[in-house]
């Protein structure tokens, strides 16, 4: 009897210890937040009376390993498209934000690196204006899994930021 016992208790601790290692966290997980369509209200920092609606459309790529999105705007008469992508390098082992700015018939485009923390996702990166180098963050706030904020600032020295741009974010909810 002792050894029925001892079995069986060896083996649901063996079957629970299979069930734990089946669930391995693979960091496109967090990704999937962005899965859907988003409407976002976009406000300049240096224009706080004028805001204008954007559409974000997220689907994961075909590796499904990284997020694609589409972004379209009403941004007066201007023609402005954007392209987003939200990955993550295991060379460097941190999540990666890329866009593709399209604005009438130019571009612009920028990486940055950055990390997840529970709701917050903050990306960096470093660019030249005019000659003059700038650090660049975006910070994401998934303040629920249908709305997040979105903050877009500059620094000189990597201390002090301005915020350039806002957007809030809401996530369409598709019912079953």
């Amino acid at each position: 009897m002792k050894r029925i016992v001892i079995a069986s208790a060896l083996m649901m601790l063996l079957a629970a210890l299979t069930a734990q290692a089946q669930t391995v966290w693979r960091p496109e997980y967090e990704l999937g937040a962005w899965v859907g369509t988003w409407t976002g209200e976009v406000k300049y920092a240096d224009n706080q009376k004028e805001t204008f609606e954007v559409t974000l459309s997220c689907t994961w790529s075909p590796s499904q390993y990284d997020v694609v999105c589409d972004q379209e705007d009403s941004l007066s008469a201007h023609k402005h498209k954007e392209l987003k992508v939200f990955g993550y390098s295991v060379e460097n082992r941190q999540y990666f934000f890329f866009f593709m700015d399209y604005v009438d018939n130019l571009e612009f485009s920028g990486m940055s690196f950055g990390k997840i923390n529970g709701s917050i996702w903050t990306f960096y990166r470093s660019l030249i204006v005019t000659g003059k180098m700038y650090k660049n963050r975006t910070k994401f706030n998934f303040i629920s899994p249908n709305e997040c904020t979105e903050t877009i600032e500059h620094s000189e020295d990597g201390k002090s930021w301005k915020i350039d741009t806002e957007i809030k974010w809401a996530k369409e909810v598709t019912s079953l």
